[in-house]
């Protein structure tokens, strides 16, 4: 489903949705608590202008997936724990 939705997705959006990662690392690492999975998934549809009568069109598995796409990130280790903190709120 998250493979399905970064193929939709523009440029401007995708780099949004890594700008809004990046925040959430550089706030973790400044000692703040990454959000819950209801707060990342606000977030992200708040990137992606969602209107309220849509959003039943983007379950929260969506942020699930993209967040499980960055476990095990050999590239960035960072976004790893950082994702594995959002899924554990869930």
């Amino acid at each position: 489903m998250a493979e399905a939705l970064k193929k939709n997705l523009g440029t401007k959006e995708r780099q949004e949705i890594g700008f809004l990662l990046m925040k959430i690392v550089r706030e973790y690492k400044e000692g703040i608590e990454p959000p819950s999975l209801d707060e990342f998934h606000t977030q992200l549809l708040q990137i992606l202008k969602v209107e309220e009568h849509e959003k039943a069109n983007y379950p929260i598995e969506i942020s699930k997936q993209l967040l499980l796409s960055y476990l095990n990130d050999d590239e960035f280790p960072i976004f790893d724990a950082v994702a594995k903190k959002i899924l554990d709120k869930a």
